[in-house]
């Protein structure tokens, strides 16, 4: 038998980790954060474009840290995808708790999206603990028949 539970916090993962890649597509295709630092600061340039500059620059520089660790977010979220999905499969937990880990990694550098990463690490978590009682009820069940 296969964890309900698990399959449960690879769906979520699989629809949160698509729609971080569409929106870091989507945000990288228009110019990355240079369009968006332009676009909503244009009009403040204009008016006083050497008391912004540094300011702008400061900005870039923060913008440009938070969008590594959201890359980093989403590298981490799509490899334990990966392993979840293996774990799911081939019923194994220890693939499931290696995503679950990399869910909590993942969350924990970006904590912004906390709200959407706590979810998928509870329910990793207990989708892992759920296959590995269901691994060693079905080996119980093979010896005992």
């Amino acid at each position: 038998m296969r964890s309900k539970t698990l399959i449960v916090a690879n769906i979520f993962a699989t629809v949160w980790t698509g729609i971080m890649l569409y929106s870091a597509i989507a945000f990288f295709a228009k110019g990355g954060t240079e369009y968006f630092v332009l676009a909503n600061y244009a009009n403040s340039l204009l008016n006083d474009l050497l008391g912004s500059l540094e300011e702008l620059q400061i900005f870039m520089t923060l913008l440009n840290v938070l969008s590594v660790f959201v890359a980093l977010h989403t590298f981490l979220f799509t490899l334990a995808i990966i392993f979840g999905w293996i774990g799911y499969i081939c019923k194994g937990a220890g693939f499931a708790l290696s995503a679950a880990i990399l869910y909590l990694v993942g969350t924990l550098l970006c904590p912004i999206f906390i709200l959407s990463g706590l979810p998928i690490i509870i329910l990793g978590f207990v989708g892992q603990a759920c296959q590995r009682k269901l691994n060693k009820a079905h080996e119980n069940t093979d010896v005992i028949t």
